[in-house]
């Protein structure tokens, strides 16, 4: 497996991911189940990455560094992340 890109504080990410998690006594074999995961794109500010969870924000204030609506996606249901280029303000 590739190792996933390590994005800079508050970068704009996108992060593809499975929104599901496999648990074998109940799911049977990952194998099995894998196809019917919904696979699922994220677009946000990198928060931070740490105890097996990246957090994302949906909005930043550029000048406190406040961020807002918090996503936490499991590290092992990424499949991967890829930068990000913000438009121009309006």
């Amino acid at each position: 497996m590739t190792p996933l890109y390590r994005p800079r504080k508050y970068e704009l990410v996108a992060v593809h991911w499975l929104d599901a998690q496999h648990d074998s006594s109940y799911d049977g074999t990952a194998e099995g189940y894998e196809p019917a995961l919904a696979s699922l794109e994220d677009v946000g500010f990198f928060v931070k990455r740490k105890g097996g969870i990246l957090t994302l924000a949906s909005c930043i204030e550029r000048k406190t560094g406040t961020v807002r609506f918090l996503v936490d996606i499991p590290l092992k249901l990424v499949s991967s992340i890829e930068t990000r280029e913000p438009k121009e303000a309006v």
